[in-house]
């Protein structure tokens, strides 16, 4: 047998309106906030496998038949609070199955087990109809803001900017370097090629000024 899995998730689960206490693995309504893993295998796909601590130390597992249910979508919770829910609307009742991670998450399951139980959806759709079901609610989803990569001529033209500001920097500090010489010079100060080292700053800074400027 397989046991390669659909889908897997860790999941809180809690019921809402009366729901009825799942018998197949002993979680109660009125045990809130049950941490369960679900899953599904590729061998048995219309059961929902549970998995779940019943006390420290004692563990249990259970299952729910997708044939028992009629309806599957993601909602928010506490007024719009929680917004990674998925709601399983069964025939008895309603089983919430809150995702701890994001509404993506919740987005997927869901969309994965409306695909794994379309037939048996469809087969209760008249039940679903009779139960007025509330209409979908809006997830909000969180899609971080990437910054588009920079293109080779952005790259480059980034490079000269930074040269440029650099080359300023250079030849500034040679000119208080000079200045400063100057003021404090000797009379037995060598100037000789004295005339390179302005042309040098002069370069440096007319040059470094072009740089951040025409980029």
């Amino acid at each position: 047998m397989s046991t390669k899995n659909l889908y897997s998730a860790m999941v809180k689960y809690y019921t809402k309106n009366g729901a009825s206490t799942l018998d197949s693995c002993g979680v109660s309504s009125a045990g809130k906030g049950v941490i369960l893993t679900i899953s599904g295998q590729a061998d048995s796909p219309e059961l929902i496998n549970l998995w779940y601590l019943r006390a420290p130390g004692e563990s249990a597992t259970g299952y729910i038949y997708l044939k028992d249910i009629v309806d599957i979508r993601t909602c928010a919770l506490n007024d719009g609070a929680v917004q990674n829910a998925v709601r399983l609307t069964g025939k008895r009742g309603e089983l919430h199955i809150l995702l701890v991670k994001t509404p993506v998450l919740a987005r997927d399951l869901a969309e994965k087990l409306n695909a794994i139980g379309k037939e048996y959806l469809e087969a209760n759709r008249e039940l679903a109809e009779k139960l007025q079901l509330p209409e979908p609610e809006d997830v909000r989803m969180e899609v971080p803001t990437v910054e588009p990569a920079l293109s080779a001529a952005d790259r480059k033209k980034k490079a000269l900017h930074g040269l440029g500001i650099v080359m300023q920097g250079i030849g500034y500090l040679m000119l208080i370097g000079l200045i400063g010489t100057l003021l404090n010079s000797g009379s037995h100060t060598d100037w000789t090629g004295v005339e390179f080292g302005i042309l040098a700053l002069a370069g440096l800074i007319i040059g470094g000024t072009v740089l951040t400027k025409k980029n």
